[in-house]
């Protein structure tokens, strides 16, 4: 992967299995299908890589070893996926995670920055030994999402993803971000439209369980948002949705939406988290907290992570929403320091010219004081929109984990 001399981004990026390897099975007179399958490691692993979700379901029920491979399939593509790409001295390069070519994926979040690419901008993409030229928002369907799959592009004045311990040079310039979110045990996680002007009723989520809504928005709406905010969520139960977003550049839906081109400036993107009404045993969770201060130090922002891990209960996977003022001082470690508190939690960041959120906690310690307790404003909902801030969303679900901050 390499960064043309005419300022286009070239790029080699192709879907193929990782998973290949020569094998040699003899038939014999008695042959057996499924015993020939795991003659050979992992031959079996390599075919339920193909099966889809029903198909792994029936072929986990042949036999006990089947169900252990199926599961063992199962959890891999039930995890986050992410694929990120920067450009270094002109070179351009790619990390994705294990189980990026082979997930389920439910929806989609690309963050590109917008100061080094646009989605207007053609790549070079190079294909076997012949290459092409290809639009950035169709080179994001064709090679970077998966088929069929839902998403939004949000471009933004920065990304500061953090994926993986692999820290990435200062000299580096990250083009674009790729967070897949899976599905979610009865969670709907939907992204729409939402105007204050010209307000659409097929949004209300008055029938569902809302946990957490993030928003991002090309203009600052002031009073406006909060008109909004009563549309989605009543005042009574404000308490309980974690809320996060920003104030960014572009924002688009593909396949796109039709409200999208009505009063397309103040159209707010809202991707949004809600349990079924039906659903008794909640195996989700969804928290949010404002950080404000434009010149903490690395200890003064790893404790408030520490304050906020305290307040909140985790489960076996994780996905953390990152939102920062681009004109914010001492920025740049805070992923570095939010992937040390929460080791196994991906990180997807972005920079925003206004930081959209509050506090929301999912768990209460009757012991312990809240320093940042959210402020109400005059229509009853907490203060939402802030300058000089970090807001940090984090949505867990699956079995509970011990949370060990709360001993420290």
């Amino acid at each position: 992967m390499a960064y043309c001399s005419k300022g286009r981004v070239c790029i080699t990026l192709k879907k193929t299995s990782q998973l290949k390897t020569d094998v040699d099975v003899t038939i014999k007179e008695d042959f057996d299908f499924a015993e020939a399958l795991e003659s050979v490691y992992p031959l079996l692993e390599i075919v339920f890589s193909y099966l889809d979700y029903s198909d792994l379901q029936k072929a986990s029920m042949v036999k006990k070893s089947w169900q252990v491979t199926a599961g063992r399939i199962l959890e891999k593509r039930n995890k986050i996926s992410w694929i990120t790409v920067f450009r270094k001295k002109r070179q351009s390069y790619v990390h994705y995670s294990n189980n990026y070519l082979y997930n389920n994926v439910n929806l989609g979040i690309i963050l590109f920055n917008y100061r080094a690419v646009s989605l207007n901008d053609f790549f070079c993409c190079h294909e076997n030994l012949s290459s092409r030229k290809i639009r950035f928002s169709d080179f994001l369907s064709d090679q970077v999402v998966p088929s069929g799959t839902e998403y939004c592009a949000i471009g933004c004045p920065g990304v500061a993803s953090m994926f993986s311990k692999q820290v990435v040079n200062k000299s580096s310039v990250p083009l674009f971000d790729g967070c897949f979110i899976p599905p979610i045990p009865n969670v709907r996680v939907s992204m729409f439209y939402c105007n204050p002007v010209c307000r659409n009723d097929d949004h209300f989520l008055a029938d569902e369980k809302v946990k957490c809504i993030l928003f991002f928005s090309q203009v600052d709406f002031a009073q406006e948002f909060y008109d909004m905010l009563d549309h989605l969520i009543s005042e009574e139960e404000c308490d309980k949705v974690a809320i996060a977003g920003g104030i960014v550049r572009r924002t688009t839906v593909f396949p796109q939406l039709p409200e999208y081109h009505t009063l397309r400036r103040l159209n707010s993107l809202c991707i949004a988290f809600a349990e079924e009404g039906f659903c008794d045993n909640s195996v989700f969770d969804a928290s949010s907290v404002v950080i404000n201060g434009n010149n903490l130090t690395s200890e003064d922002f790893e404790d408030h992570l520490l304050k906020f891990k305290r307040r909140i209960v985790l489960r076996s996977n994780s996905l953390a929403f990152r939102i920062c003022c681009s004109a914010k001082m001492r920025k740049n470690h805070e992923s570095r320091i939010f992937n040390k508190v929460f080791p196994d939690t991906p990180l997807i960041g972005l920079e925003a010219e206004g930081e959209i959120g509050w506090n929301c906690f999912n768990h209460s310690d009757n012991n312990e004081e809240v320093e940042n307790k959210a402020k109400k404003c005059k229509e009853g909902y907490p203060i939402v929109q802030h300058q000089w801030s970090t807001v940090i969303a984090l949505v867990t679900w699956g079995h509970l984990i011990h949370n060990t901050s709360r001993d420290l």
